[in-house]
């Protein structure tokens, strides 16, 4: 995270700036946000102000040449630093402006928030979440039950019944053992 003087003039002290490459992976962690109670919007990389972090003597420069744009050239500067195979999986907040509240709002009494805590681990999760749903509806469909089941009760009724409880049931009980297996993917 960066703390941006720029990402509060223009958000305002209790929104966090979003960034990253990734249009999908910015939109799971929106959702995270507004699920866990905190406020966020995307800033988008803009490649005209890559220029605006170019340097004379450095590789980067690590402030922008203009005052304009700051949170997002914040962001690109250190969007540099990313490996272009972790490209699309890199995201990163600004949380400058909710960071450390000056009179109270919300559930916020003055002084540190927290914020992103909440918003982080609600996005962590949904990533994770997703992760073994989709590993354990891979092993199902290899073993042909996932087929069997929605044959059965048809694909319209098997998917509205079954869905829900299937999610819960990897929640609950195959998250330990797919853990260990799952572990060096990580």
């Amino acid at each position: 995270a960066t703390l941006t003087g720029a990402c509060v003039v223009g958000l305002g002290e209790y929104t966090t700036g979003v960034m990253g490459n990734s249009e999908s992976l910015k939109q799971k962690a929106l959702e995270a946000c507004e699920n866990s109670g905190e406020y966020a919007t995307k800033l988008d990389f803009n490649r005209y102000l890559k220029k605006c972090i170019k340097s004379e003597i450095a590789d980067v420069c690590n402030i922008s040449n203009t005052r304009y744009g700051g949170a997002i050239t914040a962001g690109m500067f250190l969007d540099n630093f990313i490996y272009s195979e972790n490209k699309d999986k890199w995201i990163h907040f600004d949380i400058a402006g909710p960071a450390f509240v000056e009179k109270a709002w919300g559930y916020n009494p003055c002084g540190a928030s927290g914020t992103g805590v909440r918003f982080a681990v609600e996005f962590v999760k949904n990533l994770i979440d997703w992760f073994y749903l989709s590993k354990f509806i891979g092993y199902l469909i290899q073993d042909k039950t996932l087929y069997w089941t929605m044959s059965l009760f048809g694909t319209a009724i098997g998917a509205g019944i079954l869905f829900l409880p299937i999610a819960k049931l990897v929640q609950m009980v195959f998250y330990p053992c797919l853990l260990w297996h799952f572990l060096p993917i990580l």
